[in-house]
């Protein structure tokens, strides 16, 4: 005779094939500005293009800021049910792809208590405080110098091809990060001018209406989907100094090639973006080289170098690419043995623009060597996420 357990087994198995689930379908469901959706499971990061929310479920559409609500129903926060495989608002069906913000949702940037870059920074986490943090990315931030040593992101390989592409870039935002104007004027082309006159002497050669130093991003905001996700990376916070012959030059096409990785894996890419060392320039005054930074007291540091280091679980070895910050002389200061013919080769893109040294010398390096030469003690001092690891 069949246990009360038995009758259950039958019931709950039932029950599950006669459930009518919801489903949100990319890029259908996704009204621009599109709302912050939160599912049982945190931030809403599809992995294809229907995603199943299970029947009796809750989301939440969140249109943060100042007067931000969702239009068709004049709020700012709204509780969807799923039921009979339809969401539902106080007993009202909706089309998820009716639901849009007034204006792009706005995201937070907090200084957490923990320590990066063995001692010589503090995370700072870009998310949304509802109910719990919900993390985007992550920076490792010196304030002292206002410095970003580097930021933690996921590709969601599975939706690059949906990214949300317009209207996606704002203003930069202080976050909370600069204390001082003059921090945020740096990167005006008059600024710059004065500061390199003042280094370089009246004939300076430097900079230009074309030449000149851009706000280069970290974490890249093409590496998001969400337009709220983009916006999040517009932080002074998740910038350095970057030549913008580099920035628009062989620097993108670095980025460009990890978003074609992760496309192609179909899965998340594990990336880490960091800058090294002080860009030197020669100084025509005194005949030597003279380290350049953007603020006063050695602060806002013109990087020599930025990187990308980038991880997947199928990857042989965790690969980095390197690109030097300097568009003015040949030099290429290649610091590990440069495999980017096998990596371009494994992956299927042209690299043979890298070497031109006036869009940024680039070269490839795996990432044990890059660390034993770049950093030169120790093992890679970046947070991992819960089930990623380094390759042996």
């Amino acid at each position: 005779m069949p246990n009360l357990w038995q009758f259950l087994s039958i019931f709950l198995v039932f029950s599950s094939v006669y459930a009518k689930h919801c489903t949100i379908r990319m890029p259908r469901d996704a009204p621009q500005p599109t709302p912050i959706i939160l599912t049982s499971a945190g931030l809403f990061r599809p992995t294809s293009a229907d995603t199943t929310i299970t029947e009796y479920d809750n989301i939440t559409l969140l249109c943060t800021g100042n007067n931000n609500e969702v239009l068709a129903l004049n709020q700012a926060i709204v509780t969807l049910v799923c039921e009979n495989g339809n969401f539902l608002h106080n007993n009202k069906t909706y089309a998820l792809q009716g639901l849009k913000c007034n204006s792009v949702p706005t995201t937070q940037l907090w200084q957490t208590n923990t320590i990066c870059a063995a001692g010589h920074g503090v995370f700072y986490e870009v998310g949304i405080n509802y109910n719990n943090w919900h993390t985007i990315f992550k920076i490792c931030f010196n304030q002292d110098t206002q410095r970003t040593i580097y930021s933690r992101n996921l590709i969601n390989g599975y939706m690059q091809k949906y990214r949300e592409k317009q209207n996606c870039r704002p203003s930069f935002r202080s976050g909370g990060m600069r204390s001082n104007l003059n921090d945020l004027l740096v990167y005006t082309q008059k600024n710059q001018r004065e500061r390199f006159t003042a280094l370089f002497g009246a004939n300076q050669n430097f900079i230009d209406e074309t030449s000149y130093l851009a706000r280069g991003h970290i974490a890249p905001f093409a590496d998001f989907i969400f337009c709220y996700e983009q916006y999040a990376t517009f932080n002074y916070a998740n910038v350095a100094p970057k030549w913008q012959a580099v920035n628009a030059g062989n620097w993108v096409r670095v980025e460009n090639a990890v978003r074609k990785i992760a496309s192609s894996k179909q899965s998340d890419l594990l990336v880490f973006t960091g800058t090294l060392g002080v860009l030197e320039l020669r100084n025509p005054l005194t005949s030597r080289n003279t380290s350049i930074y953007l603020g006063e007291n050695q602060k806002i540091a013109v990087p020599k170098w930025f990187y990308k280091v980038v991880m997947h679980p199928t990857f042989a070895i965790d690969i980095v690419f390197v690109t030097l910050n300097n568009p003015f002389d040949d030099e290429k200061g290649v610091f590990c043995n440069n495999i980017c013919n096998q990596i371009c080769k494994e992956h299927s893109f042209d690299c043979t623009k890298f070497k031109d040294t006036k869009k940024g010398y680039t070269f490839c390096c795996e990432l044990k060597d890059f660390w034993a030469t770049a950093i030169g003690f120790g093992t890679p001092y970046y947070k991992l996420p819960f089930g990623w690891s380094y390759k042996n």
